[in-house]
């Protein structure tokens, strides 16, 4: 259950139908040169089914996972990150937008680490 130890309150969008448990966070301590995992939690608030149709990261250091089917309204699902901090040093920032079949049609996630 990908819900454990994770705050059960989402973050509704205005407007949308696209919810997320957290929309910002901060890695945990990692070493320079390590891949590390982290798995958004969302889910479809809406009233129809939602449809993911691209996802953008800030930078190549950055791969991500996703279902690439409909999730239906009241159905949770997650996309997953691997951020590989290789040749990364000092403070990163970076972002992933979310093109889906929402009003707006795209929603920012961040993610930020310092070494």
């Amino acid at each position: 259950d990908f819900r454990k130890g994770v705050q059960q309150y989402y973050v509704a969008i205005a407007k949308n139908n696209l919810g997320f448990k957290r929309l910002n966070t901060h890695l945990t301590a990692i070493l320079q040169g390590e891949i590390v995992s982290y798995d958004y939690l969302f889910k479809n608030v809406g009233q129809g089914e939602l449809l993911i149709s691209d996802v953008h990261t800030s930078c190549g250091c950055t791969i991500t996972e996703y279902e690439k089917k409909a999730i239906k309204p009241g159905m949770e699902s997650k996309l997953s990150i691997k951020f590989d901090s290789k040749d990364k040093y000092g403070k990163q920032d970076k972002s992933i937008t979310i093109y889906s079949n929402t009003y707006p049609n795209k929603t920012i996630l961040n993610f930020s680490k310092n070494y």
